[in-house]
């Protein structure tokens, strides 16, 4: 009688052989994966704009042209939200959009982003290494899980930035081209900061409790005039 020959032996090296590939593969896959985040998050938090040695300021402004009611745009606030490392602070500052400057002759409300930035920041002392200007734009707040700028302020100041974050930055940077000079790495730095650092709120001085009524022909105008004359108050708050 003839002997039964076994292939489970040859089976079981035939599995183990194709078992090393797959096993290799993943490894390498996992590598790549690992390299791919680890410069992700290299690459923000290695950027000048991250820099937690700068002072970043930013303007969240209300556009108009979202909102066809002018009393809805009206009742909106802009928010200047400056992140300083060094004094480990976030300074908040609500602007009204009936905000005029009289001696920049800037109306908020109708003024260019980038240049009520660069204004206000001098007006009240602040050489910023970086201005940054935001619109408050709904998809922004949708994809940060938001329905406000309070909300935002809240949110990321409980939760600051997560390891999460830095592969939705790119994301939101987007929602809000081209009227936004924001980068990832500032974002991020944003998120930080609200995190990390004591949240303190300022006040604008105005003239007057409610906006003055002007009107110039057929044309009416909502006028909050800041009294600049007291604006050294809050140029000594953020000094401390």
């Amino acid at each position: 009688m003839k002997a039964k020959h076994s292939y489970v032996g040859k089976k079981q090296k035939k599995e183990r052989n194709l078992g090393k590939p797959i096993v290799i593969s993943i490894l390498i896959l996992l590598a790549v994966v690992g390299m791919f985040v680890g410069s992700k998050v290299f690459i923000v938090r290695n950027s000048e704009e991250f820099s937690l040695d700068k002072i970043s300021f930013y303007y969240f402004y209300v556009e108009k042209s979202n909102l066809q009611d002018n009393d809805a745009f009206l009742s909106k606030n802009n928010k200047i939200i400056i992140v300083n490392g060094r004094n480990r602070t976030v300074e908040l500052i609500d602007i009204p959009n009936t905000t005029y400057i009289y001696s920049k002759n800037l109306e908020v409300g109708t003024s260019n982003p980038r240049d009520f930035s660069i204004l206000f920041a001098e007006l009240i002392g602040l050489k910023p290494d970086f201005v940054y200007f935001l619109p408050q734009r709904e998809e922004f707040f949708k994809k940060t899980g938001v329905n406000s700028m309070d909300d935002f302020i809240v949110n990321y100041g409980r939760r600051g930035l997560k390891f999460t974050d830095y592969f939705v930055l790119g994301s939101q940077v987007s929602s809000m081209r081209p009227e936004s000079n924001i980068t990832e790495s500032s974002l991020a730095k944003l998120y930080y900061g609200l995190g990390t650092y004591s949240l303190r709120g300022h006040d604008i001085p105005m003239l007057t409790k409610a906006p003055l009524k002007i009107t110039v022909g057929n044309r009416v105008y909502l006028r909050s005039y800041i009294d600049e004359d007291r604006l050294e108050d809050i140029v000594k708050e953020l000094e401390k």
